[in-house]
């Protein structure tokens, strides 16, 4: 019974987060037409789709604790991001931030976005702090530059990170902690400040 409960509780929630997401629309699915064209060769095996990460009962109840809940803010801060710059969202696997650092990216967002050749990527964090990080275009993902800025922002296996293209070669990077909203999340502070427009308005 208890189990039955605590899953209605998550449908009335991802529920909320529809409605949400289908005020944007476009945005998801240009990112999601990405993915779709790519073969399951191609996309990074580690990859959340977005819409995997709404409709839970494709997802493994393992994970719906406190990655569900930083996969819920990582939406919501997909969804308050200008439309007119493409972005997708990244599950911190242990080969991203603890050992190897290779971070692949989505296939589909690479092939429309991103050069076909190796290329110095600008990763920005939320204090407005460049690095500088070296992506393979054949292998489309960032391996030189990944590790520092990985560990230089205590990113860990479970956070989930937002990447908004700003520039053709430039990030503007989000993280979401897995130990929820801590003083260190950098997205926490975008959050609150919808928030505190929506309540002057």
């Amino acid at each position: 019974v208890g189990f039955q409960k605590k899953r209605g509780r998550l449908v009335k929630a991802q529920s909320n987060m529809e409605q949400k997401l289908k005020l944007s629309t476009p945005r998801l699915a240009l990112v999601e037409s990405g993915c779709s064209n790519s073969s399951k060769s191609d996309i990074d095996e580690d990859h959340v789709p977005m819409v995997a990460a709404v409709n839970c009962k494709k997802t493994c109840s393992s994970v719906q604790g406190n990655f569900g809940s930083a996969m819920e803010r990582a939406e919501e801060v997909l969804v308050k991001l200008p439309a007119e710059h493409p972005s997708f969202v990244k599950h911190m696997l242990h080969s991203h931030v603890v050992q190897g650092f290779w971070l692949g990216l989505l296939s589909g967002f690479c092939n429309k976005h991103l050069p076909k050749q190796d290329a110095t990527i600008v990763l920005e964090d939320e204090d407005g702090h460049n690095y500088d990080a070296k992506y393979l275009g054949a292998k489309q993902g960032l391996s030189g530059g990944w590790r520092g800025f990985a560990i230089n922002h205590d990113i860990k296996v479970g956070d989930v990170v937002v990447f908004q293209l700003v520039r053709s070669a430039k990030f503007k990077v989000y993280i979401l902690r897995a130990n929820n909203f801590t003083t260190t999340d950098g997205a926490l502070g975008l959050l609150c400040l919808e928030a505190g427009k929506e309540n002057i308005l």
